[in-house]
């Protein structure tokens, strides 16, 4: 019994020891493994299987999947000045004017019209004295319509008045409550009230009159054009509304060289006892002020009365004044100054100027043959 105890005793013994020895043995193999593995040759490695996760060789990294960031637009170019120097001569003009009346024929003009042979009685009697000669046309444009055409006057053909006229004053009283419509406008209903229901292209009938009738503008002529209308200068969505600008060009244009003054039978801007009593004139209150018009009569240097005046004779008084001292006070720029414009004339002469856009006022006109020189600065 003794001797068996001693045996257990032994196996115990050599049971431990060898547990012991496979806890050192191991951590050698793992520390062989650990020290192998830093020491392997990449390239000795066989290749990933499919499906595995690898690296990309060097020096061809995969597109990036970030949106690039937008370019940056270069600046706008700083708008550069321009300096000019402009020659213009005082030219003495004939004591002859052509006259183009623009008058508006849309509806809510029925009752002025009906009324203008009253309102001109003593027109052409203030232009005693001037070869003149005078022609209508009206605010229509377009397919079938005036389109800037004049009015033949009688049945004989006669397209304008002049001096000579058997009876002038007539003549145009006859001929100023006119009725152009088209076929349109008849089938409406309104051929007997008037042309058009709106949309009045008072400074666009201008542009087109001018290029249009060659045969009744003279050479080196006044031109006086006269607006009678209770609206302004309107424009549809798609289309272009002409500025006084445009009218001007267009006169230099077509015409030359001349003195152009443009005059108005219009609603003044800032009449408002006139306005009210025009809207109030007709079912639709259709009336605005002539601002459009306004502003080519100011840079012109013509006049304007009051649509609501009982006579328009005094337009004929300026426009007669104006001819009678036949050299010019406005002279056109080719474009409008950005700063102060240095002005000179030859032979000297003191006299004071002003500038409206692009236009050279003097205060009086300089005289007869006289040289002027204008240099200023202008964007490009």
């Amino acid at each position: 019994m003794k001797d068996l105890k001693v045996y257990i005793i032994i196996f115990q013994f050599m049971l431990m020891t060898a547990c012991g020895d496979q806890v050192k043995f191991d951590d050698i193999v793992r520390s062989s493994n650990k020290t192998n593995a830093e020491n392997i040759d990449p390239s000795t490695l066989p290749p990933e299987e499919p499906g595995g996760v690898s690296n990309p060789p060097p020096g061809n990294n995969p597109p990036s999947t970030e949106n690039p960031a937008p370019p940056i637009p270069p600046s706008p170019a700083e708008p550069k000045l321009i300096a000019i120097t402009e020659t213009l001569n005082q030219i003495p003009l004939q004591k002859a004017v052509d006259i183009l009346i623009v008058e508006d024929t849309t509806l809510s003009m029925h009752t002025d019209r009906w009324s203008l042979h009253q309102k001109f009685s003593k027109s052409v009697d203030n232009l005693a004295g001037l070869d003149w000669r005078l022609a209508i046309t009206s605010t229509d444009l377009g397919k079938n319509r005036l389109d800037g055409k004049i009015i033949t006057l009688d049945n004989k053909g006669t397209q304008f008045i002049t001096a000579q006229s058997s009876n002038p004053l007539k003549l145009l009283k006859d001929n100023i409550s006119f009725d152009h419509c088209n076929s349109n406008d008849y089938i409406l209903g309104w051929g007997d009230v008037g042309c058009t229901l709106g949309n009045e292209k008072l400074l666009g009938a201008t542009i087109q009159a001018v290029a249009k009738n060659k045969e009744f503008f003279r050479d080196k002529t006044n031109l006086a054009v006269i607006y009678i209308t209770d609206e302004d200068e309107e424009a549809l969505a798609n289309e272009h509304k002409a500025t006084p600008q445009e009218v001007i060009n267009a006169v230099k244009l077509n015409l030359g060289e001349r003195d152009f003054k443009a005059y108005g039978a219009i609603i003044e801007p800032g009449d408002t006892q006139c306005l009210i009593q025009q809207k109030s004139a007709f079912e639709e209150p259709a009336a605005v002020y002539g601002e459009t018009v306004a502003s080519l009569i100011q840079q012109t240097g013509g006049q304007s009365v009051s649509i609501c005046s009982h006579d328009y004779s005094d337009l004929f008084k300026s426009i007669e004044g104006n001819v009678t001292s036949a050299l010019k006070t406005h002279f056109q720029l080719a474009h409008a100054p950005e700063i102060d414009i240095e002005v000179s004339l030859e032979p000297v002469q003191n006299i004071k100027y002003s500038l409206v856009k692009d236009q050279l006022i003097f205060a009086s006109p300089p005289a007869e043959g006289s040289k002027i020189t204008i240099s200023y600065k202008f964007l490009e």
